[in-house]
């Protein structure tokens, strides 16, 4: 998505800024792999860095990857993979009209970690998060195989921004709709950004994204959407939804496709 939206003229994506091995910046300026801040919170040193991040001034071989020749870019595509904890933050802070949340279903999330050897580390105790939400070590202390700790991390990372208070200040798509959707899946997101669908989006939109392995591309497109269900035991799926649930997450079950309605209506229960 993010590569497709920065195929528009004068735009180029800036690559994961808060990755803290190939960007040490981040971590000097007090980013962990997972940062929670609350609106109205935040360092300075925090806050100037990711101004930098937003106005096109993190760049490195990493950050970088997708730019391209030099050329004049005038509207920078910013694709966090680790920011879903920052943003009502994010949203108070900076004057930010175009977010985009994207979600994806949480078996799926499992599998494409697992096939990039992402590790599965115990959820990290944050001290602020889990005071904003107690839940959240009632349920991780509970945890005990690889794929259950995924689950919960994959969790935190989206009832954080979901219980921002509704109408929340950014989009929601779900990958699962933009692959089956296709180009017209990002209309509404454009008409609300007052941002015309460029002539070369929709071809932009049919290239496999830069991140995904050379296993999926070798496959039907549409088959990415529930090819976790075929790589994944049925004991992980169960385990893996149990998590989610405990979480109060219904929106995502045993269909690929996720409940647009419940997931729009979804509120955080304490």
């Amino acid at each position: 998505m993010a590569q497709t939206l920065a195929s528009a003229p004068r735009s180029a994506m800036l690559f994961e800024p808060l990755h803290l091995d190939h960007v040490p910046r981040a971590a000097l300026a007090g980013y962990s792999w997972r940062t929670y801040i609350r609106p109205g919170d935040g360092t300075e040193a925090q806050k100037a860095f990711m101004t930098d991040v937003l106005s096109g001034r993190v760049l490195n071989w990493w950050t970088a990857l997708d730019l391209g020749r030099p050329r004049r870019i005038e509207t920078w595509v910013v694709k966090f993979v680790r920011a879903n904890r920052l943003l009502g933050w994010m949203a108070s802070e900076f004057p930010l009209h175009r977010l985009a949340l994207v979600v994806r279903h949480p078996c799926a999330a499992v599998v494409s970690q697992i096939e990039f050897r992402f590790p599965a580390d115990e959820p990290r105790s944050d001290e602020v998060l889990f005071a904003d939400f107690p839940r959240f070590a009632d349920i991780v202390s509970t945890l005990e195989t690889d794929e259950e700790r995924r689950a919960a991390e994959w969790a935190m990372d989206l009832v954080v921004p979901l219980s921002h208070p509704q109408p929340h200040p950014w989009h929601i798509l779900t990958f699962e709709g933009l692959v089956t959707g296709g180009p017209a899946a990002l209309e509404p997101v454009l008409s609300a950004w007052d941002v015309p669908m460029p002539a070369t989006m929709p071809k932009r939109f049919e290239t496999w994204s830069r991140t995904t392995s050379r296993v999926r591309r070798a496959k039907e497109r549409h088959s990415i959407v529930d090819d976790w269900s075929q790589r994944l035991r049925s004991d992980q799926v169960r385990r893996i939804l149990a998590v989610t649930n405990a979480f109060g997450i219904d929106f995502y079950g045993e269909d690929p496709a996720p409940d647009e309605r419940r997931l729009r209506g979804w509120q955080w229960r304490p």
